[in-house]
């Protein structure tokens, strides 16, 4: 009987066959054939051997493994003599959401051979992304009698297009949530490649619209086209586009450059500024009308930079100095004013305040216009300060009280004649002086009884709303009520005639509910006492208002009440 070599877990079966006839003395003819193919397939089992990914061959009708390859073990995890010995074992290892799949494709025996991708688990917990392909072997009748095939860990591959999914959908759900209207633009072709739902909006155009069309279609006018935002252009700047309904609109459009799959392209945030350009409008128009008051306001008003040169002023201001107004802008005092001596005391002033010397000024200056005559004016002046808190401008604001001086020169030529007027005035000016003490402790009064009632009366209120569940804009509405009302006046504890000032706090709100009609149990709700408690405080209410024992309904009786 012919010896046969013993199989190994891994050789495959022709490479036995093949061994097998080299040993038999009686297959002459066939040796040298035999010992050429038993040299191939050992080249090929080097070749397997040493590949990471998992060569097989499976024979078709024994259903039987021939062959694979050693990197199986590391790839599935499970010993490659398991796999000869159970052709199916590689089975269980698959995905259970996968099984069916795998199932199904392997069941249909297509000709061409089968391409799946499917999971393992591995013993160590983890699974495993492999790319399965199978190749049909035909015999000489061109039947396929054989299966070879190469599985590969594609887990890093998957992994990687997952992370590109997650990473495109968070780039779309970041441009739709974007409030600006962005475009993604190639630099050499001027083509919009995307578009997010805003762009929609502000132009009217579909994104597939838009993917159809080049940044230069959004301009108005040719001259703009040919300021496109390539490469060399600006990171901002300020444009006027056209809606696919023809309406102009005006755009801030912000740039980022950078190379998208070796292409130079940019993204376009384009901001629709047509909200900002009619309040500019408006800004205009009220400064407009704000300088024609000024103009007309016998005040005399500048503004000076940090140079104590004008900047703004009005019309009273040149003619008090008699120069054309075009002529004051760019100048400091000293190069318009004619008594040096003034020029150089205002001069020294604007410094102070400029370079915070001082927080304000407040002072008469008299000077001697060009033909020698005396005048006076009263002035003020305050510093303005920036966004930093440094002071780069002033402003000046001047009275002209020549004529109120020369009246006092006059008064103190005649006084004694007027002594008698004088001391009357005097009089007059002293009861004006307690008269105005007077009001100054009347209006203090006031304020405390504001605050004392509203306390009383409301506070207890919105303090009970605050401590209940609100949230951060009911939180800030509150904040904001309570910090109003100290601006409220006639409280309600005051509208009562003076005979019923005896009334305590409580009785004052439980009355002002009754007032407001609302019934026993929503006031001991809203003032969290007892039923008990209000009918209590209603009992004293009639007897302090008068009406107890009497057929009076309270809450009329509250309300009849004449203030």
């Amino acid at each position: 009987m012919k010896k046969t070599k013993q199989r190994s877990a891994d050789s495959p079966c022709d490479l036995v066959e093949i061994e097998s006839r080299i040993a038999d003395p009686d297959v002459e003819s066939a040796r040298q054939e035999a010992v050429n193919s038993l040299f191939l397939l050992n080249k090929c089992r080097q070749l397997t051997d040493s590949m990471r990914q998992v060569f097989w061959m499976k024979e078709i009708n024994r259903n039987r493994v021939l062959y694979v390859s050693p990197s199986y073990e590391t790839v599935w995890g499970r010993a490659c003599a398991d796999l000869i010995d159970n052709p199916k074992s590689w089975l269980d290892s698959v995905h259970p959401e996968d099984l069916d799949n795998v199932m199904r494709i392997l069941s249909e025996r297509r000709a061409e051979g089968n391409r799946l991708e499917y999971r393992i688990m591995h013993p160590d917990g983890s699974h495993k992304w492999l790319l399965d392909r199978s190749f049909p072997m035909r015999d000489e009748a061109g039947e396929v009698y054989r299966y070879a095939g190469i599985a590969e860990d594609i887990s890093d591959r998957k992994h990687a297009e997952a992370a590109l999914l997650d990473s495109e959908q968070k780039y779309r759900e970041l441009q739709e949530m974007q409030s600006d209207a962005i475009l993604l633009i190639d630099d050499d072709t001027d083509r919009i490649l995307d578009a997010n739902p805003i762009a929609s909006r502000l132009y009217g155009y579909t994104r597939l619209e838009f993917l159809d069309m080049k940044q230069k279609d959004l301009f108005t006018t040719p001259d703009q086209a040919c300021e496109a935002p390539f490469r060399d252009s600006p990171e901002q700047s300020s444009l006027y586009h056209r809606g696919k309904d023809r309406t102009i609109i005006p755009v801030e459009v912000a740039r980022r450059h950078f190379l998208l799959h070796g292409r130079r392209v940019h993204y376009a945030a384009v901001r629709d500024m047509s909200e900002r350009h009619r309040l500019y409008d408006g800004c205009r128009e009220e400064q407009s009308c704000l300088k024609r008051i000024i103009d007309f306001d016998p005040t005399l008003i500048c503004v000076k930079d940090n140079e104590a040169r004008i900047v703004l002023a009005n019309r009273s201001l040149a003619e008090f100095f008699g120069i054309p107004m075009e002529e004051l802008i760019g100048k400091t005092v000293l190069e318009y004013a004619w008594d040096s001596g003034t020029a150089q005391r205002i001069y020294r002033d604007d410094l102070k305040i400029l370079n915070r010397e001082s927080d304000g000024i407040e002072d008469v200056y008299h000077f001697r216009d060009e033909s020698g005559r005396d005048q006076w004016a009263h002035v003020s002046k305050i510093p303005v300060r920036n966004c930093e808190g440094n002071v780069d401008r002033l402003i000046g604001m001047s009275v002209d009280i020549t004529e109120r001086k020369m009246m006092e020169k006059a008064l103190v030529r005649s006084e004694n004649e007027l002594s008698a007027r004088n001391r009357e005035l005097e009089e007059t000016n002293t009861a004006l002086h307690v008269l105005l003490k007077r009001m100054d402790r009347d209006k203090k009064e006031l304020m405390e009884n504001v605050l004392t009632n509203i306390q009383g009366l409301i506070l207890p209120y919105v303090e009970k709303l605050e401590s209940s569940r609100l949230d951060e804009v009911q939180k800030s509405c509150i904040g904001l009520l309570k910090s109003g009302l100290a601006e409220i006046g006639s409280p309600f504890i005051k509208r009562f005639p003076q005979k019923h000032t005896n009334l305590s706090a409580m009785e004052v709100r439980v009355a002002n509910l009754i007032k407001a009609g609302k019934g026993n149990k929503e006031i001991a709700q809203i003032l969290g006492i007892s039923l008990n408690t209000v009918m209590t405080h209603r009992y004293h209410l009639r007897a302090k208002l008068g009406v107890k024992g009497k057929k009076v309904n309270l809450g009329y009786h509250l309300n009849s009440i004449r203030f």
